[in-house]
């Protein structure tokens, strides 16, 4: 099997979510889904004061695992500047370090789900983007209605993600950072001027608009029909993460 011109880059901290560890479950079912083929394995194990031993445990269990790991230091907290400014670090840190052309970008709490092989999915994201350069993400939703999600952003939060749909496929304005594929250069240069203006500094709303410049003027966003392939979010309280064999909807 020939190698995806593709870095797995999963970003995890000792904290975990709620007291719990997702990121062997996260790890173990991407690799369990495409268990050769990719382009190579890295991630960032963010810690904090007094959390050395779980920092080792990570580090090593992640090598075991193919990865290459980074381990760097910062005291943080959810919902500060501290958090956000942290994670743009760590996708600098990360980037510049990635060699292959794209990286799919995993937080250690999301996992895929596919009608398909996910290798399909990925392989189909990276020739949009070698085809399409006015794109510069291909992104997983979460939600079976993310058209009627998007479309409904505006009234909500007062964001235009100008959603256009074809065939369940959409093309939008609206980044996140759920799982989703990118040109490796794109997001290193986009997190480069990021650090050299003023916009917000946000891993969503800062870097997305930067990306926005980079990209089509109108929709440089690509989603995949939900219909087909969808994440799903198990980072939450026991009993309430994502069920993973049925839609689940935005209200």
């Amino acid at each position: 099997m020939i190698p995806l011109p593709l870095t797995f880059a999963l970003f995890t901290s000792t904290r975990g979510h709620f007291g719990r560890d997702t990121y062997q479950t996260t790890v173990n079912d991407w690799l369990h889904q495409l268990p050769v083929g990719w382009g190579g394995l890295r991630a960032n194990v963010k810690w904090e004061p007094n959390q050395e031993a779980k920092r080792d445990e990570m580090r090593e269990w992640l090598a075991g695992k193919g990865f290459e790991v980074t381990t760097p230091c910062q005291s943080w907290k959810h919902h500060d500047s501290s958090h956000q400014e942290g994670y743009l670090a760590d996708m600098m840190l990360m980037t510049s370090q990635i060699t292959t052309p794209y990286y799919l970008h995993i937080e250690d709490d999301m996992i895929l789900r596919g009608d398909e092989p996910i290798e399909r999915y990925l392989a189909e994201s990276i020739d949009l983007l070698e085809d399409n350069p006015d794109l510069v993400q291909v992104r997983f939703a979460r939600w079976a209605n993310e058209f009627e999600r998007l479309k409904g952003l505006k009234a909500k939060h007062n964001i235009d993600a100008n959603p256009v749909e074809k065939d369940g496929s959409i093309a939008h304005r609206d980044w996140s950072n759920n799982p989703f594929i990118a040109r490796t250069r794109d997001v290193r240069a986009a997190l480069r001027f990021l650090f050299l203006t003023n916009l917000p500094r946000h891993s969503e709303h800062g870097l997305g608009a930067v990306m926005k410049i980079l990209g089509h003027p109108e929709q440089p966003f690509f989603t995949p029909s939900p219909h087909e392939v969808r994440c799903r979010h198990i980072g939450t309280l026991p009993g309430e993460e994502d069920p993973l064999d049925q839609p689940i909807y935005s209200t």
